[in-house]
């Protein structure tokens, strides 16, 4: 009585494991989450983005929806893309909590919210995802996806409308010799939407517009029916 027990070989030491916070719990979930779509794990490509958008959407004609389109170009100004689909994981998860989303279900639970801010911030968001979309060191977006880019941003977010848009779009598709739009002629087609009308009222080729709006003038005015 009163020596030391000498701790015996069959005697186990239990550490304490530490507890993990909630917070903690949570970003290592959005850490899983990123590493689900990513090669690595500090970023995602645009194949990995591809299919994360894919389940975001609930069917294959959602995800080709303009209104999907529109959303994921608003995630991608979010989460601070300087190319489009390429996600940094710290930024990832640092927006992710901000917007109290953990899941795929979070994020499609906040999507109308989303199109709603991203519709107040269109005058931002628009000059964005031209830039987002220019291959590296080029100064254009290729055709086929500005007419992507163009339905997602005049028919994917509410209370933005173009009289143009459906027209302008089968005008680019029209011309084989028509590869891509600079950023002056994105810029251009806010600005026409705003100021001529369906019917190209007030309109004049004298007016300064891009060649590429008297193309199209010219275009749609050989499409009227013949008097």
């Amino acid at each position: 009585e009163g020596m030391k027990r000498e701790r015996g070989a069959d005697d186990v030491a239990v550490e304490r494991v530490p507890e993990v916070s909630p917070k903690k719990r949570k970003s290592n979930a959005l850490r899983e989450l990123f590493r689900t779509y990513s090669k690595n794990e500090t970023e995602m490509d645009l194949e990995g983005f591809i299919r994360l958008g894919q389940d975001l959407s609930a069917s294959d004609e959602e995800a080709s929806s303009p209104e999907h389109t529109a959303f994921l170009f608003f995630l991608c100004y979010k989460m601070g893309c300087t190319r489009f689909g390429h996600l940094d994981q710290d930024c990832f998860v640092r927006v992710s909590e901000s917007l109290r989303c953990w899941h795929v279900d979070d994020f499609k639970a906040k999507k109308k919210e989303m199109l709603r801010e991203a519709a107040k911030n269109f005058e931002i968001l628009y000059p964005y995802v031209f830039e987002i979309l220019q291959a590296e060191g080029k100064k254009y977006v290729e055709k086929d996806m500005a007419i992507l880019a163009l339905q997602a941003m005049w028919k994917g977010l509410p209370g933005k409308v173009s009289p143009h848009v459906e027209n302008f779009s089968e005008f680019l598709n029209s011309d084989d010799k028509i590869l891509s739009m600079n950023k002056d002629q994105w810029r251009s087609f806010l600005q026409f939407s705003r100021e001529i009308d369906q019917e190209f009222s007030g309109y004049s080729e004298d007016d300064p517009w891009p060649s590429l709006f008297d193309s199209y003038f010219q275009w749609w005015r050989a499409r009227l029916p013949k008097e």
